[in-house]
């Protein structure tokens, strides 16, 4: 049997990006935190990181 090779090696993965901070007064972003929070305690990255996106793209210019 032959081992079969990839093309070209897989791509080095730094660490996760730092939870993103909504601004305090966003009720829709609180509940997202409260999601991420239980996400991450559960171990559930990919979860995690939807959260993450969401408040992203709820807030672009970061919080307020």
């Amino acid at each position: 049997m032959s081992r079969r090779r990839t093309p070209e090696p897989p791509v080095p993965l730094g660490p996760p990006l730092p939870p993103v901070d909504p601004p305090a007064d966003c009720q829709e972003c609180a509940r997202r935190v409260i999601e991420r929070d239980a996400a991450r305690a559960a171990g559930d990255l990919a979860r995690t990181i939807d959260m993450n996106i969401l408040i992203k793209r709820h807030h672009p210019q970061g919080s307020a």
